[in-house]
């Protein structure tokens, strides 16, 4: 039977010899007797063989044997004398090994010789030479501890030929616990320990002093935060409906957690968790203003990364844009040619010109730096559309851009004449009246100059007297953009005729 607190017992075998011979002398009135009882036990484990006896360390009835009545060899009957009884230590077996008999007078070997003349008792030992099994049940290998798990658990199976009476358990060779009865089991807390690898073993005794060593167990106790290396926004600026993504490098001995906050500078954190886990973060669409990303990471064991923090800005603030130059709104422009100056209140902005005709498709804005006019020529008559819009670095566009609307009018109005005076105008008097009348385009105006004298405004019909002799009037036609016409000269002379009796 297993021990389990107490030194393991070994089984003493007993070797008792009572033998008695009483020899009676010759003529005496009754016969020589010897007699005695023979008594084994065994310390330990094993077996001891005699006439009539099988002795184990069970005992019973085959341990003792009684001896009595040998016939003396020389001397005839009613001589007798002790009987002579060898014992032998049987074949050693479950781990105990024969050592020595006590009280035995004569021993060779295994062998134990008795004379029976007394009661005699004879012990047998039986030494236990067989060390424990030992092996670790705990920790896992390769199990890792810290701050928020630091119950290192133990656990050991252990069994032994006659019983375990400790198992202890060694944490870097040092002995953190002991067990002297099955479960062989407890924790140990680590955290008087320093980081790094740690041996676990387990070390087993039997009740003989005989002891064994488990296969050691590795663990490690973790006192590193995890390793963290971010990538992404830091101090940039971006538009409205714009995407910042962060990438995330993490290495650490055990499984991390990763939250993740974004919040308007100068507010608390909001931790959650990080919207591609320890791989990285996203956030989208975030309203102007300027924000902070903060990151925490904390591995298995309860290590943690304190916060770290990335500033960025939202630029939700559209850039105004200015015409600095050029045609005045609505102006009437008699050149086929165009130019206009623009520049925005955002000088990092990109200007974009486009000038189409009124009533024609909408063309795209080109790029017209502030430091270049935008201009075009070989303009046709007809209204036009100039506009101008800035936008800014992240992508912010002027939504109302900057627009002039001017016509383009530099077709010089046509003159006709509708009525003149024939090349020779006759007259009796000394002055003649002579009637012209010219066409020319609506809303123009005419001018006209009589015989060299400076033009003035006149009638599409008008009428002169003048003397006899050579005339000439030149008409202009003004029309409502400046355009004047080629000059018109109408010639004509004036003569006297006299009158027939």
């Amino acid at each position: 039977m297993a021990l389990r607190s107490r030194p393991a017992t070994l089984l003493v075998l007993t070797v008792a010899l009572v033998a008695s011979c009483v020899v009676a002398s010759v003529g005496t009135s009754g016969p020589a007797a010897a007699q005695g009882t023979v008594t084994v036990s065994i310390q330990g484990k094993g077996t001891v063989t005699g006439p009539g006896i099988t002795c184990t360390e069970s005992a019973g009835s085959d341990c003792s044997e009684f001896y009595a009545n040998e016939p003396c060899e020389d001397t005839p009957p009613p001589c007798f004398q002790p009987p002579e009884v060898e014992l032998t230590a049987a074949a050693d077996r479950d781990g105990f090994v024969f050592d020595h008999f006590d009280d035995c007078p004569l021993v060779s070997g295994r062998t134990c010789t008795l004379l029976v003349s007394i009661p005699r008792t004879v012990s047998a030992v039986f030494r236990d030479v067989a060390a424990p099994s030992v092996g670790l049940t705990d920790p896992p290998n390769g199990l890792v501890l810290g701050p928020a798990v630091p119950m290192l658990p133990l656990g050991a199976s252990a069994t032994d030929n006659a019983g375990v009476v400790k198992v202890e358990f060694l944490v870097r060779d040092v002995m953190v616990l002991a067990r002297t009865s099955p479960p062989f089991t407890g924790t140990f807390n680590t955290s008087s320990l320093a980081g790094g690898p740690a041996t676990v073993r387990a070390r087993a005794y039997d009740a003989a002093g005989n002891v064994a060593e488990s296969a050691a167990r590795t663990v490690t106790i973790d006192r590193t935060p995890p390793s963290v290396v971010i990538t992404g926004p830091d101090g940039d600026t971006f538009g409205p409906g714009s995407t910042q993504t962060w990438a995330f490098s993490v290495s650490d001995l055990t499984s991390v957690t990763a939250r993740c906050s974004v919040t308007p500078s100068g507010s608390p954190a909001s931790f959650g968790p990080c919207s591609a886990g320890t791989a990285g973060h996203s956030v989208t669409d975030l309203p102007g203003g300027t924000y902070e990303l903060r990151t925490e990471m904390t591995d298995a064991v309860g290590n943690v990364v304190q916060p770290s923090r990335r500033t960025f800005v939202i630029d939700a603030t559209p850039p105004e844009t200015s015409v600095v130059a050029g045609p005045a709104d609505g102006s009437v422009l008699t050149t086929r040619s165009v130019s206009f100056g623009v520049t925005s209140d955002d000088v990092g902005a990109d200007l974009g010109c486009r000038l189409y005709r009124s009533g024609t498709a909408v063309p795209a804005f080109v790029p017209c730096p502030a430091a270049t006019p935008f201009s075009a020529s070989g303009l046709q008559d007809g209204s036009y559309v100039f506009e101008a819009r800035a936008v800014d670095a992240v992508g912010n566009v002027d939504p109302t851009p900057v627009a002039r609307t001017f016509s383009v009018d530099a077709t010089p109005p046509a003159l006709s004449v509708a009525k003149k005076p024939k090349r020779v105008v006759k007259v009796r008097k000394r002055k003649a009246k002579v009637r012209l009348a010219f066409s020319s385009e609506p809303g123009s105006t005419l001018r006209c100059s009589l015989d060299g004298a400076a033009y003035t405004p006149c009638a599409s019909s008008v009428a002169f007297k003048v003397k006899r002799g050579k005339h000439r009037l030149s008409v202009v036609a003004v029309d409502a953009a400046g355009n004047v016409s080629p000059t018109l000269t109408i010639s004509w002379k004036v003569k006297r005729v006299h009158k027939r009796h």
